[in-house]
């Protein structure tokens, strides 16, 4: 699947829908995109996989409102311009990062973020390769609860994605649930 207009998506699940993404290859051009959006209650699967981004503000996954992502068996996610995370989860969602890559060469690689006090954020990301071992993991929890699954904490984390504990920001309470 191939994108090059501002505010494209080259796959959308939206609602109820489950989507597999199998041994497929999506690229988008534009700004403001997406190469994958779930929000909704959708259920993705990205399985050995890649997706690549070139625009300001597009990112490779962007998970949101009850959806559940999982990105595996080394599936890549590339960004290669300002403001394009390689994964973002927001509010209420579930996103599993597992024996993949991702590389943003301008922005971070991960970010979860909760936005309000009804928000729940589950996130677990673990054998990884981020930004070839210089990648970022942002969790930022503003009054929602966002939880880090199978993880003691920040340093079991860092170790699991081959990246040092500095790389990863926290902001607001962060809880690990091994």
């Amino acid at each position: 699947i191939t994108t090059t207009a501002d505010v494209a998506i080259g796959i959308q699940a939206q609602g109820s829908s489950m989507v597999t993404i199998d041994n497929s290859s999506i690229t988008n051009t534009g700004r403001s995109a997406y190469g994958v959006r779930a929000f909704e209650s959708a259920m993705v699967t990205l399985d050995n996989s890649s997706i690549k981004t070139t625009g300001e503000r597009a990112n490779g996954i962007r998970a949101e409102d009850n959806s559940v992502v999982d990105i595996m068996n080394g599936s890549a996610i590339t960004t290669t311009n300002t403001d394009a995370y390689g994964v973002q989860a927001r509010n209420s969602a579930m996103v599993t990062l597992d024996n993949s890559s991702v590389s943003s060469l301008l922005s971070d690689e991960v970010v979860a973020q909760t936005l309000a006090a009804f928000n729940t954020l589950f996130v677990q990301i673990t054998n990884n390769t981020l930004q070839n071992g210089n990648g970022t993991i942002v969790l930022n929890n503003a009054n929602g609860t966002l939880t880090v699954q199978n993880f003691a904490n920040l340093a079991d984390l860092a170790l699991s994605n081959g990246i040092p504990a500095a790389n990863i920001t926290e902001s607001g309470t962060i809880t690990y649930a091994p």
